[in-house]
């Protein structure tokens, strides 16, 4: 009987290492988000405590998004395929990520954008900050990387649909 207890010990040791180890990471992430609200500015003008509120929120946004690409993308390298995994889906992704990071880009770092909306807007500041901009690049990149997976891993099976092609081409010439 003694085999049972040391099985069921061990168990229970290895579940309590997966707990400090999830614990550790999501402490690991809370100080980094920590870290950057504190040393990135906002845009914004709000006062100290809302200016905090709004970075902390945004960066816990970016991290708990982007965290959200990695399973995908470990799955298909372990399994050594991407079976399964919609082609239309991840170019209307990257359509979508691409045209988000253009936005972003162009609201957070041209000064001709950011005047023109002020112009419209009755002199506010557009409300896009970095974290936005990382988002939107990472997020292109993610599904970037996922979309080679695809044509590497299964080439011969995964095609792009003819309909997926016709509207990517359409909103892209619009």
């Amino acid at each position: 009987m003694d085999w049972v207890d040391a099985d069921l010990n061990d168990s229970y040791w290895y579940a309590d290492q997966l707990t400090r180890k999830r614990l550790t990471l999501a402490f690991l992430f809370l100080f980094v988000i920590l870290l950057l609200s504190l040393l990135v500015k906002g845009n914004n003008n709000d006062p100290y405590p809302w200016s905090f509120v709004s970075s902390f929120l945004g960066w816990s946004y970016f991290f708990a998004w982007s965290i959200s690409f990695y399973p995908q993308l470990f799955l298909n390298h372990s399994r050594n395929s991407a079976k399964g995994l919609s082609t239309d889906f991840l170019f209307y992704n990257l359509l979508g990520f691409s045209c988000y990071s253009v936005y972003n880009v162009c609201f957070f770092s041209l000064a001709s954008v950011q005047n023109s909306y002020k112009r419209r807007n009755n002199g506010k500041e557009n409300l896009v900050t970095l974290n936005d901009v990382f988002f939107a690049l990472h997020a292109t990149t993610i599904t970037l990387l996922t979309i080679c997976q695809v044509f590497l891993l299964d080439y011969e099976r995964e095609r792009v649909s003819r309909l997926c092609i016709g509207l990517c081409s359409a909103a892209v010439r619009i």
